[in-house]
């Protein structure tokens, strides 16, 4: 994993034009979830000022699941929450996982 030392958040209407970008490319709902999480990735990442990824398959190279979950959580949540929870990935809500986060306010919510 490459050095992460700053997470930008992006706004709500960032993430809303990532996920309609993907929902519109991409029909299979897992390969749409990862691809739509290393976009967010490659938009916050970022070391000494710089972006940490190029573009979303820089992201899936270099992070394992875990990984792209602790970064999205340490968004979602603002990064001082430290004990983070697993298997957050965004607007995927079936099979590995049950979490998902809502918007840029600092929410991630268990689905039930």
């Amino acid at each position: 994993m490459r050095t992460v030392d700053a997470l930008k958040p992006l706004t709500a209407g960032e993430l809303l034009e990532l996920w309609r970008y993907y929902r519109e490319r991409v029909e299979d709902p897992l390969e749409r979830t990862l691809l739509c999480n290393a976009a967010i990735l490659r938009d916050s990442c970022y070391c000494q000022g710089e972006a940490v990824y190029g573009d979303e398959l820089e992201v899936l190279r270099d992070l394992t699941p875990g990984e792209m979950e602790d970064l999205l959580l340490r968004l979602a949540e603002g990064e001082a929450r430290r004990h983070l929870r697993p298997s957050a990935v965004c607007g995927y809500e079936g099979g590995m996982s049950r979490w998902t986060i809502y918007g840029s306010c600092g929410a991630a919510s268990r689905q039930r």
